[in-house]
């Protein structure tokens, strides 16, 4: 959704300009989501744009997504009943 090499020039620019540090964070999937984790491809291609600005950006690796506990998981899990 906010992958765009548009996004990527914008917020590299605005990151150099303040000396701010970019952490890069990928969707990770939720089941109740119409929205998907992008490709390996996509989020160090956009790293790279980020980058290519100026701005000093960070990867973060998705960590307990095999038990629903990765970013962005974690939610109130509802039961019928």
């Amino acid at each position: 959704v906010n992958d765009s090499v548009k996004e990527a020039t914008e917020l590299g620019r605005l990151a150099a300009g303040l000396g701010a540090r970019v952490n890069l964070i990928a969707m990770n999937p939720v089941q109740e989501s119409r929205y998907g984790a992008p490709g390996e491809g996509v989020v160090l291609e956009f790293q790279e744009r980020v980058r290519k600005q100026g701005a000093i950006v960070n990867l973060r690796r998705p960590r307990g997504t095999e038990v629903t506990a990765a970013c962005g998981q974690l939610r109130l899990t509802r039961t019928a009943g």
